[in-house]
């Protein structure tokens, strides 16, 4: 008679406790060592706790997720699927990437279809076509603008679903910015998604231009986290800017989006909590371009461009009453000098940034420097804690050889980086705007050089890619193509499916 088990003598109350501190590819070996084990893992609960801390873990957005309703197969892919997606980029892997292109398991498109509310009081709205698009960590909701229309998308949790024809939101965005007809009619775009700290919600944030102002707009969608439903949408910040000039978003937090503002006399950095409608200005160095990077984060703002890293304190903000500013109307603050300026004495390079949905106030940047050679992590928790009594004379950093990449000249800084795993995954397209590319790397303590692997995810000469968006954490890619000019459907491709892979 086969000796017992040590897992029969405890109970399933502290398995679970157990196994919380595995990572999902750690639970699928538990099931290949016995059958006690085996039995374990496949309890729903066990991979219920493995998608919320793998939510965690990653920074995904919990709503993607409506655990009771998913089967254990589904369960595991969602989990397992991080993990998966850099195996399949390390398993394709090449340093001449000139025959490296994985092909998607599924491939779905999306057409520009309108709800018949909006097409019956819109004449034009036939002639509507897709601008930006940004999917939201986790793959399952893609948000997307067109010339007149913000639209919510429900992809599925996998490609194997069937997506639903319509948006599962649309709504003209004059109506969402509470203009009038008689407004000039202006033109919207998305800037990026960002989770808000309450759970099953986030903010889209777009950007306005008009013949007499710009300015900026913030939505909130919530989300059910236990059956994904779309639950509303409210705009939580609206500020119009009435002089003569650009606004570029820099950045955005859970409160706060850093604009830009140019014009031909001055440069000047605002800093806008869309939450309590204030406003602050910060006047930066007058030499930096306008590809720089803002990056909130604490009581901080970071200015990354070319090798420098300058740390500014977040000014004071002041209540803006009513909807629009002119100059006359920005609260007087000094110029603030940097906090710390690290400056790099390496060849060109590109500053690898998380997108915009990972920015947390209350955690640390992860900001890197990446030059044909080397990679450069900054470890700025020093600069961004709120209770830093004191401040370093300069910012630690490491540094670790970086493979040649083959495709490295395609890297700029309007690439996508997001975690997964404790690796970076970059995602760009090529000077052609005709295929998108995909690298991973991990730096290692123990190693002084920097594991990177890279590939071609969509590769097809004859198409223009107008605007795409990945999730490395489910193995999902969105693009907007173009076809005679015009951008009326999004291709949905998944490299991943449930039944692959585990």
């Amino acid at each position: 008679m086969p000796a017992p088990s040590f897992t029969e003598f405890l109970t399933l109350d502290l398995l679970l406790v157990i196994t919380e501190y595995l990572l999902p590819e750690d639970i699928v070996s538990l099931r290949k060592t016995c059958r006690s084990l085996l039995r374990l893992t496949q309890s729903r609960s066990i991979w219920m706790t493995a998608v919320r801390t793998m939510c965690a873990r990653n920074l995904v957005f919990r709503a993607n997720f409506d655990l009771e309703n998913m089967s254990l197969e589904e369960l595991e892919h969602a989990a397992t699927a991080p993990s998966r997606f850099l195996r399949l980029i390390h398993k394709h892997s090449s340093t001449s990437p000139s025959d490296v292109t994985i092909k998607p398991l599924s491939k779905r498109t999306l057409l520009m279809r309108l709800p018949e509310t909006i097409t019956s009081s819109s004449p034009l709205a036939e002639h509507d076509g897709f601008t930006v698009i940004c999917l939201v960590p986790g793959g399952r909701f893609l948000a997307a603008t067109s010339e007149r229309h913000f639209h919510v998308w429900d992809l599925g949790r996998s490609g194997y679903e069937r997506m639903k024809p319509l948006p599962i939101f649309c709504q003209g965005l004059r109506e969402l910015a509470g203009m009038q007809r008689s407004d000039a009619e202006p033109s919207f775009a998305l800037f990026t998604v960002c989770e808000s700290r309450q759970a099953g919600k986030f903010v889209a944030v777009f950007t306005s231009s008009g013949p007499r102002s710009h300015g900026v707009l913030v939505l909130e969608l919530h989300f059910s986290t236990t059956t994904s439903d779309l639950i509303d949408v409210q705009t939580v910040g609206v500020i119009h800017l009435n002089w003569e000039s650009d606004t570029v978003i820099m950045d955005v937090s859970e409160d706060l989006v850093i604009l830009d503002e140019h014009d031909m006399d001055t440069a000047v950095t605002l800093i806008w909590n869309y939450r309590e409608n204030a406003l602050g200005s910060l006047r930066a160095l007058d030499d930096a371009p306008r590809v720089a990077k803002f990056l909130p984060s604490g009581n901080s703002v970071a200015l990354a461009y070319d090798g420098r890293l300058h740390v500014y304190r977040i000014p004071p903000l002041v209540s803006i009453a009513g909807l629009l500013s002119s100059c006359a109307d920005l609260p007087s603050v000094a110029d603030y000098i940097p906090i710390i300026v690290h400056i790099t004495d390496e060849e060109y390079g590109v500053w690898v940034v998380r997108d915009g949905w990972y920015n947390r106030r209350d955690a640390p940047l992860s900001i890197d420097r990446l030059t044909s050679r080397h990679r450069s992590h900054l470890a700025v928790a020093e600069i961004t804690t709120p209770q830093s009594p004191t401040m370093p004379d300069q910012i630690p950093y490491t540094v670790a050889r970086f493979p040649s990449l083959p495709f490295w000249n395609s890297i700029d800084e309007s690439m996508s980086v997001a975690p997964s795993e404790g690796r970076n995954v970059l995602a760009f397209s090529d000077d052609h705007s005709s295929a998108l590319m995909c690298a991973a790397y991990v730096v290692s303590p123990a190693e002084p050089s920097a594991l990177c692997d890279q590939l071609y995810l969509t590769r097809e000469d004859s198409v223009t890619i107008a605007d795409w968006d990945f999730c490395p954490a489910s193995g999902r890619v969105c693009l907007v193509p173009t076809h005679d000019g015009r951008c009326t459907e999004i291709v949905v491709l998944d490299f991943l499916v449930p039944d692959r892979g585990l």
